[in-house]
């Protein structure tokens, strides 16, 4: 596979910002949305390999920006239904193509964004990876064919809000030991390497299904 193939296209401009499209001209099979958190744009490394893996993998990638910034303050409140609103309009935008797959990947509060949408188009029609989510999530992730990348020291997503998701069969649960809410340790460069890897692995695997 090449994975080189494609073209970047601006979709629509937010701020001084631009969701962007990179898209395979001669491949339809699959859509990669990406939402990113609170101070974490689709360039940080946990979006930034996401990307990296579904245009590998041939996918076409949608990285959104948001009209406003969301901070913690927003977690569970009306603004996430409004990003929600402009978010799917620029989805929207991009679905000229008949896409027999469609993936969403979250950080943080933007697990709350792609939880809203993924409930308006339908859960089951929806493939989502959350990465450190947040409590008020869990509602659209235990309705969702998902993939929950939590660490076991984040301090935001706390155990109960993992033992809560231990009792969902339809749920598949990857704890990263010792891992913070960044998905990183909070003492080791090496060890937050590791970590990165070892969530690399788990892009690739799921977008070469």
């Amino acid at each position: 596979m090449s994975g080189n193939s494609f073209v970047v296209v601006k979709v629509q401009k937010v701020g001084s910002n631009y969701s962007k499209l990179y898209y395979h001209q001669d491949k339809e099979n699959a859509l990669v949305v990406i939402f990113p958190g609170e101070d974490y744009s689709c360039d940080k490394p946990l979006l930034y390999y996401a990307r990296k893996a579904a245009v590998r993998e041939e996918k076409d990638v949608l990285c959104l920006s948001y009209k406003r910034k969301l901070t913690w303050r927003d977690t569970g409140q009306y603004p996430i239904a409004l990003e929600a609103d402009a978010s799917l309009d620029v989805i929207n935008k991009c679905m000229s193509k008949s896409y027999k797959n469609i993936y969403f990947v979250s950080k943080g509060i933007g697990t709350e964004v792609a939880g809203n949408i993924s409930e308006r188009l339908g859960y089951e029609k929806i493939t989502n990876i959350f990465l450190a989510p947040t409590k008020e999530g869990i509602k659209h992730i235990v309705n969702s064919k998902s993939m929950v990348i939590v660490g076991t020291r984040d301090e935001i997503f706390t155990q109960e809000q993992i033992d809560q998701l231990k009792q969902h069969s339809n749920v598949q649960l990857v704890l990263i030991d010792e891992a913070n809410h960044y998905l990183e340790s909070t003492g080791s460069l090496d060890e937050s390497i590791k970590m990165l890897n070892q969530i690399a692995n788990l892009y690739v695997n799921t977008f070469k299904a």
